[in-house]
């Protein structure tokens, strides 16, 4: 088994618990999972001119006292009584918020109240509509290490639109200023979207990503791996389901993992065990899953339902949702926090009901995870 370091909670990290613990009004659904609806509340206020939709719902600890989430398309604009003001405006890419140890909210974007674009844009612009979306990161050294994943506009529908690779970003912790942009090639390599997990042992970095095929109606997990070496990720290798190499287009797919993976999941630590979770993305979206390694690369195997989706105007409101994310910085009680994305097909109800645009958030307990019965 490989030694993986063990998550630790620094005292404001615990004081931010402590914040919305206080406050938390939730219910259970069962014995084992807790639903939480005041998580949204504190980081998407209603007012304030901040960000109050938005899906990706992506955190990082940026250990200073704050935690990153990070938003791919997201709105601002005042919400009253779930209605967003008319002058509500859409960021088409990526918004950051920060909440610290004592609940202070702000937004990042770049451009103006009235006219409002994505912090992190793309750059050249070129000919056609380009965007990031963010992936995962880490902190290390003061530096936010963060990978984002560029699209393409291909037509005017809502889903016309085409991955175009993956940057590695270099960030001022602090500030959230970019110090530097690298690509990465090998995510235009082998239809792998690399980017979406990111996992850390020591000077080594691991990250994964999905890649879907639309011949086998299948999306599986590839990972990669590198050295964390002054300031710098290098050394790029590849798992081919065997061993470690330096030729993407021999990756493989990790084993085990049986459920149709989301474009975006989660991996982390959790008592000396790499877990994934990843939402269904065909046949039973609304299915939450967790599955658990002794090795970055797998086999995955302790396949759980962790949480099942039950929205009650699921289809008067032509609902969708996907990408569930566990926040493993936040654990109290045996429990970890997560949340699925939600959204509608119905692009006037984003305004009627502001809440179809924003993330659900649950408690999920460990030993559900790491139950392998």
């Amino acid at each position: 088994m490989m030694a993986i370091n063990r998550l630790t909670m620094t005292a404001s990290l615990m004081a931010v618990m402590a914040l919305f613990h206080d406050c938390t009004v939730s219910h259970e659904t069962d014995d084992k999972v807790v639903l939480d609806s005041t998580w949204v509340k504190k980081i998407m206020p209603d007012h304030g001119g901040g960000i109050t939709g938005g899906d990706g719902s992506i955190s990082i600890d940026l250990k200073d006292g704050r935690v990153l989430f990070m938003w791919g398309d997201s709105f601002i604009g005042d919400v009253n009584n779930d209605t967003r003001s008319k002058g509500s405006k859409l960021i088409v890419g990526n918004t950051f918020t920060t909440i610290d140890n004592k609940g202070n909210v702000r937004s990042y974007y770049n451009g103006t109240k009235s006219h409002p674009v994505a912090y992190i844009p793309v750059s050249p612009k070129g000919d056609s509509e380009c965007w990031y979306w963010p992936g995962n990161g880490f902190v290390h050294d003061g530096i936010l290490f963060l990978f984002m994943s560029k699209f393409k506009r291909t037509g005017s529908g809502t889903f016309s639109f085409q991955y175009q690779g993956c940057d590695l970003f270099s960030l001022d912790a602090r500030s959230l200023k970019i110090i530097n942009k690298v690509n990465f090639p090998a995510a235009n390599i082998n239809d792998v979207h690399y980017g979406h997990a990111v996992l850390r042992d020591g000077n080594t970095i691991y990250v994964y990503g999905s890649k879907y095929s639309q011949t086998a109606m299948k999306a599986s997990v590839y990972v990669s791996k590198a050295m964390l070496h002054k300031g710098k990720i290098e050394g790029w290798q590849f798992w081919d389901g065997s061993r470690w190499q330096s030729d993407p287009y021999k990756s493989r797919s990790l084993d085990g993992i049986r459920t149709n993976v989301s474009e975006q999941f989660s991996v982390f630590e959790l008592k000396g065990k790499v877990v994934l979770v990843t939402q269904e993305r065909l046949d039973k979206v609304r299915d939450v899953y967790s599955y658990t390694s002794d090795h970055p690369g797998g086999p995955f195997r302790n396949e759980q339902k962790i949480y099942t989706v039950n929205e009650e105007n699921w289809a008067q409101d032509k609902m969708m949702t996907y990408n569930a994310m566990a926040h493993p910085q936040f654990q109290e009680g045996g429990k970890i926090l997560m949340c699925y994305n939600v959204n509608t097909h119905d692009t006037k109800k984003l305004f009627e009901k502001a809440s179809l645009y924003q993330p659900r958030f649950f408690w999920v307990p460990a030993d559900l995870i790491l139950n392998s019965n």
